[in-house]
């Protein structure tokens, strides 16, 4: 039923696009707040970036990126290996984009849905092959 995903596979797409969003994120954070970038690095460590303000704006949406950056890392060699990531890492992504567009449905987070549902999809054939392996 889902034989036409196979096709897509070889095409490693689901860790690329993550890194695309990550850097897209990265350097909109500049576009989108440039002055909030440059306040946010004039302040020191531990707790000095006032909530709720520009700068702290331009902190999460500008260090949201490296993370991103090292997930879809992390799943471009799993798809470049073939092999799985766990079933953990779809799942806590899944869930992650429910907590930030249910509460907040008007944002980017929509882009990393493709490669989350991918992932899961991936993830649930590649445990199924496996069994089937296992029982031959």
């Amino acid at each position: 039923t889902w034989s036409w995903l196979r096709r897509l596979e070889p095409m490693r797409w689901i860790g690329r696009s993550i890194m695309a969003i990550a850097a897209l994120h990265f350097f909109a954070a500049f576009l989108i707040y440039p002055t909030g970038v440059l306040e946010a690095f004039g302040y020191s460590l531990a707790g000095s970036i006032p909530p709720l303000t520009v700068a702290s704006e331009a902190y999460w949406f500008l260090f949201f990126a490296f993370p991103a950056l090292m997930v879809g890392l992390l799943i471009d060699k799993a798809e470049m290996r073939g092999v799985p990531v766990g079933i953990a890492v779809p799942v806590v992504m899944l869930v992650m984009l429910a907590t930030m567009l249910i509460p907040m449905p008007e944002n980017g987070a929509w882009l990393l849905v493709p490669p989350a549902v991918a992932l899961f999809m991936r993830e649930r054939r590649l445990r199924s092959d496996q069994e089937l392996q296992n029982e031959h």
